[in-house]
């Protein structure tokens, strides 16, 4: 499943996002997947203190905590595999042979990296608490 950012790329990109790539993305491919695990574990890692001082909903970080009881900063770890791994998929998915356009195959991962960029932006705004 896509996120909705990613879907918003696949708008953005024009000629170059045929019928055919946007079926090819919302049937979950590897670097779609990828992707949208990056933005969802950077976003909840950024946001997890603020988010909980407000009483919203569990983060990952708080679902993993409890699913695999462990601490806060084991979990911050844990998560930062995971995207570092899915940042390693999106690489081996960049240089694998496929029918999709590499230009779309790369802004996924070009969205991503904005993405990032705000959600460290955010980390040192006066209004979320500094880790």
């Amino acid at each position: 499943m896509m996120s909705p950012c990613h879907n918003h790329l696949l708008v953005g990109m024009g000629m170059i996002a045929t019928e055919k790539a946007f079926d090819w993305a919302v049937n979950g491919p590897k670097i779609v997947r990828a992707c949208s695990t990056i933005i969802r574990l950077m976003d909840d890692m950024a946001s997890h203190k603020f988010e909980q001082e407000k009483g919203h909903i569990a983060s990952s970080v708080i679902c993993y905590m409890k699913q695999y009881s462990v601490s806060e900063k084991l979990a911050y770890q844990e998560l930062n595999k995971q995207v570092e791994k899915a940042w390693k998929d999106i690489n081996q998915e960049t240089i694998r042979p496929t029918a999709i356009p590499l230009h779309l195959l790369t802004g996924f991962s070009i969205l991503d990296e904005l993405v990032i960029s705000c959600t460290k932006m955010s980390i040192d705004s006066p209004m979320l608490e500094k880790r």
